[in-house]
């Protein structure tokens, strides 16, 4: 079984979410969040905090622990948090760019190709604003 986690990372407002333009595969130019495999003896957390560190060169920030998703050979391990917008600087890597994106409805299609997932990322949007707003 292998293990992924993703952060979803938005702005105080809730109006921005840092994502990728990934780079490479999986999902060559397609928008994603911050994640990637958790290694062996690794907690989700701890990998989240460390793929977070590694992909973005800025010291972890609070993640709120959203789901788990289990798939047929893997899991993915789902946080979500907020920071000031102007704390990132937007970077690349070779991943990917980085960027704050608003917030559109488009986020929330299923079909939204421009979207990493398969149509999970929008789901996870979704779940991570209304959680927040305590729905």
């Amino acid at each position: 079984m292998k293990n992924y986690c993703l952060a979803l990372v938005f702005d105080h407002a809730f109006e921005h979410v840092l994502l990728m333009n990934r780079k490479k595969e999986p999902y060559t130019g397609k928008l994603n969040g911050i994640g990637g495999k958790i290694e062996e003896r690794e907690t989700p957390l701890e990998a989240i905090n460390r793929e977070y560190y590694e992909e973005t060169n800025f010291e972890p920030i609070h993640l709120n622990f959203l789901l788990t998703c289990t798939f047929p050979d893997e899991h993915l391990h789902v946080f979500y948090g907020s920071i000031e917008k102007q704390e990132i600087k937007v970077k690349e890597n070779h991943e990917g760019i980085y960027d704050w994106y608003k917030i559109e409805e488009s986020f929330f299609d299923v079909n939204n190709d421009e979207l990493a997932g398969g149509g999970n990322l929008p789901y996870f949007i979704r779940f991570a604003l209304d959680t927040k707003n305590g729905k």
